[in-house]
């Protein structure tokens, strides 16, 4: 039978795609060595039997929190059986049913969702029980999305370790007093990468990524450049680069390839920082863009009057520092005379 040619690459230039995805877990670290002997050490007490230190991990998008809480967790579960390690997004699962569901079910029980809360703790605790032998370790991403954080206080009180990945490191600033003292968190910040922080890291995944001699240096330079210190953002561009450069068949990814790479993975990460915010971020998001330029009180008054429950001011200033951290909107002066540009 005659082959279809129709789905064949003449230039074949990615060799594992997978690794240039976010969800893939690098098998070495790069420019991150302190923040992984910090988090090392929070945990290094399982290994002994005992409870492991609490840590919060917070920096920018793109700094390598996640990539390093879940090689950390793989690392320790192949070192030792006594440390069960679980993780839990809590973008998706923003409710304490939703997350005692997901702890349930990473012990590998049926739930069908529909029980009541207290019938779930129950289950948990069961869980727990039956692995007194083992310590479980509780990593909460984007913990600032939780509606109730005494879940927090139950799990430490049942013994849990706990570990809270956020973009802001004020994101647990309204948390209750008495779970912030339980908790005992270690800081351990994540700064944005440098340009040749970032350039080490997309060459390495750019070796495992693509078949030899398919990107030079210059353009993975480029990659770092346009990033800004998110990785990725800088994986995206060379992914998106890469298969740009398949569709027409060229045996090299070439500078006009990141360049319009750049262009899509630009407006992925705004959406993508759009898709966490809440309902009152969206609006005041989208007051700013419509206005371009305003100050921080005519901002307040125009939310006032577009919701039928604001929140107060100071929760609207918080909101407001989330938009600028997460590089949404943009803030000049102080005060009564701040003003918020978009």
């Amino acid at each position: 039978m005659r082959r279809n040619k129709l789905f064949e690459y003449e230039n074949g230039i990615i060799r594992d795609e997978s690794v240039l995805l976010e969800t893939f877990i690098p098998t070495r670290l790069l420019h991150r060595e302190g923040q992984l002997e910090a988090l090392a050490s929070c945990l290094r007490p399982v290994t002994k039997g005992r409870r492991p230190r609490n840590a919060f991990l917070y920096g920018p998008t793109g700094t390598g929190k996640t990539a390093m809480c879940l090689y950390v967790f793989e690392q320790l579960s192949s070192y030792t059986g006594m440390a069960k390690t679980i993780y839990i997004n809590c973008w998706k699962n923003t409710t304490t049913h939703s997350i005692l569901c997901e702890l349930v079910a990473n012990f590998g029980r049926f739930v069908h969702r529909r029980e009541p809360v207290k019938e779930l703790m129950l289950r948990f605790e069961g869980e727990l029980r039956e692995n007194r032998n083992r310590i479980v370790i509780i990593a909460f991403d984007e913990v600032d999305q939780l509606k109730d954080d005494r879940i927090l206080y139950d799990l430490l009180r049942n013994g849990c370790g706990v570990i809270c990945i956020a973009n802001d490191e004020h994101a647990l600033i309204d948390v209750d007093s008495r779970i912030k003292s339980s908790l005992q968190l270690e800081r351990i910040e994540f700064p944005a990468y440098k340009e040749k922080e970032m350039y080490d890291i997309l060459s390495d995944r750019a070796k495992l990524a693509f078949m030899p001699d398919s990107i030079e240096k210059k353009q993975i330079e480029l990659a770092a450049k346009y990033s800004n210190g998110d990785a990725r953002v800088g994986l995206e561009i060379l992914r998106r680069a890469a298969l740009l450069a398949e569709d027409e068949c060229k045996k090299k990814i070439e500078d006009e390839h990141i360049e319009r790479a750049w262009e899509q993975a630009r407006f992925l990460r705004k959406d993508r920082m759009l898709e966490k915010l809440n309902d009152h971020e969206k609006i005041l998001y989208r007051l700013v863009e419509d206005y371009k330029q305003i100050s921080s009180g005519d901002l307040y008054q125009a939310y006032c009057s577009r919701v039928s429950l604001p929140v107060t001011e100071r929760a609207y200033r918080k909101y407001m520092e989330r938009l600028v951290h997460f590089g949404l909107v943009k803030a000049r002066g102080e005060g009564r005379w701040r003003e918020y540009i978009c």
